[in-house]
């Protein structure tokens, strides 16, 4: 990942190098790869039910840019701290 952002509570825009785009992206920007995120409780302060969640689109982010929501229970949050990875 070469840049992220946070354009709402709990939603994170995350951008890829240039060079490894159309690995990533079909040439319209939408996701073509695996991503899978996880919780790190280790540094995450939240007692339970925390989660991410990853999106296999560009709903929210836009082209090229993928998106990980993160919540506590129902409710968006940026109290969790999340391991990303893309497969």
């Amino acid at each position: 990942m070469t840049g992220a952002t946070r354009p709402s509570t709990g939603i994170y825009c995350l951008s890829v190098d240039p060079s490894v785009a159309n690995l990533v992206f079909t040439s319209g920007g939408a996701p073509i790869r695996v991503m899978v995120a996880t919780v790190e409780f280790n540094q995450t302060n939240v007692v339970a039910d925390a989660q991410v969640w990853v999106r296999g689109g560009n709903t929210f982010c836009g082209p090229n840019r993928l998106e990980v929501r993160t919540f506590i229970g129902a409710t968006p949050s940026n109290a969790v701290s999340s391991t990303v990875a893309v497969i």
